[in-house]
């Protein structure tokens, strides 16, 4: 039989340090593509300024989350699962500010449920972080 996973296992450390590293890397990807933007001076919905800053901003969090976990740092986890759902929001958010087609527009109330879940995740992840 396998033993149980626990949050702390370098199992579990393997896979949220992959996450992490994986999110940082798309995050890197949308902001150069958006720098690459800024130059052609389109007016989009949304601007790529707001793109290339978001990108860097979560490209530096994400990397840090790892590195924290990565050190086994005292509450990396809960600020680590913390962050993938401030991320969440912020799609979430985003795509409702600038969804333009009549399908994304459709999805709303189901993205308004999932946003529902990650906003009780990162306040589950924050609680829990300040009690330990």
């Amino acid at each position: 039989m396998n033993a149980p996973v626990s949050a702390h296992s370098p199992r579990f450390s393997r896979w949220l340090i992959l996450a992490l590293v994986c999110l940082a890397l798309v995050q890197l990807r949308t902001a150069v593509l958006a720098a690459q933007r800024i130059a052609q001076a389109v007016a989009d919905n949304p601007p790529p300024a707001l793109d290339l800053l978001a990108g860097a901003l979560w490209t530096g969090a994400f990397c840090a989350a790892a590195w924290q976990v990565f050190r086994r740092a005292r509450q990396a986890y809960p600020w680590a699962w913390a962050l993938i759902s401030a991320f969440g929001l912020f799609t979430l958010a985003r795509l409702a500010l600038f969804a333009q087609a009549d399908y994304d527009r459709a999805r709303l109330p189901l993205w308004g449920l999932v946003g529902l879940f990650l906003m009780l995740n990162l306040i589950t992840a924050v609680l829990y972080g300040v009690r330990r």
